[in-house]
């Protein structure tokens, strides 16, 4: 399970190597022992995730294990409980108010072109960019900055990252350790 949420490209190569291996479907074992099944086909994932989802719902363990991760909300309830709190998160995510996030959105896109056209400058010929690593940056300012009205990085090569950066790249891989 640990390779499925590595931080670094390993994550990937695994989950290569698993459709390649397996096909499009394969069962894993997971942390406390538990059975997952891992989907490539889109047509079974657009069933689960869009068009049946109602039937699809969690595991009882799924939600224990993530209340325990992240504590009780919407990401760890179900039925009216998680309807009603979707309900209250809809005027956040509604085109007026998203349209009133464009100055940001705009600002931190400046600054991610900033930092790459001075990257690739001071390179002496081809240059590789790790756009994953800029993205992931950019969209974490982002949300911190449109939501929370708080910068988390100043988007600039070589910036020491901010602890929460830190921990939220070292989530995924910490949990996978518990298996």
């Amino acid at each position: 399970m640990r390779q499925i949420f590595s931080a670094s490209s390993v994550g990937w190569e695994f989950h290569s190597m698993m459709s390649e291996q397996y096909g499009r479907v394969a069962r894993l074992w997971g942390p406390f022992g538990l059975k997952y099944l891992e989907t490539y086909d889109p047509k079974a994932m657009h069933h689960i995730f869009v068009k049946d989802q109602v039937i699809y719902e969690e595991t009882s363990s799924f939600f224990a294990r993530s209340i325990v991760l992240f504590g009780r909300g919407i990401f760890t309830t179900q039925g009216e409980p998680h309807k009603k709190q979707r309900k209250m998160l809809n005027p956040v995510f509604s085109i007026a108010y998203m349209r009133n996030m464009i100055p940001i959105f705009s600002d931190i896109a400046k600054k991610i072109e900033k930092a790459m056209k001075i990257k690739l400058a001071e390179a002496q010929g081809a240059q590789e960019v790790d756009v994953l690593h800029w993205m992931s940056r950019a969209a974490l300012e982002m949300i911190g900055q449109s939501g929370f009205g708080y910068s988390f990085d100043p988007l600039v090569e070589g910036a020491k990252p901010h602890p929460f950066c830190d921990a939220a790249k070292a989530f995924s891989p910490n949990t996978a350790s518990l298996a």
